[in-house]
């Protein structure tokens, strides 16, 4: 069964992340399913969780909203972004990535 770790912005993009999380979770099942949210518990290592949960996915699911790009200029290089932390993990760890793109982004 395979494990797929959504990426997403929580400012911009949760919404579609749960949606996703839900759906996908009554298909896997909920551990197989790693949305940050929902997945680490209150006061555990966050970014050992995230890495852990990337090394153990079979593929990332990205959630592009309509300004994510916008994101990247306004923090890089100066602001740490774990959008672009897990999704560099995933790059180095060879994993599948699949961009979602939500209504009104342009392609």
């Amino acid at each position: 069964m395979p494990h797929i770790f959504i990426n997403y912005r929580r400012e911009t993009d949760a919404y579609a992340a749960a949606l996703l999380d839900e759906l996908l979770s009554r298909r896997l099942g909920p551990d197989h399913v790693f949305r940050a949210g929902r997945s680490i518990a209150p006061g555990a290592d966050y970014t050992l969780e995230i890495a852990r949960a990337i090394a153990s996915c079979d593929a990332m699911l990205v959630v592009v909203g309509p300004a994510w790009h916008e994101h990247f200029a306004a923090r890089y290089p100066d602001q740490e972004d774990w959008v672009l932390y897990e999704i560099e993990k995933a790059l180095e760890e060879q994993k599948v990535i699949v961009p979602v793109l939500l209504s009104g982004t342009p392609g």
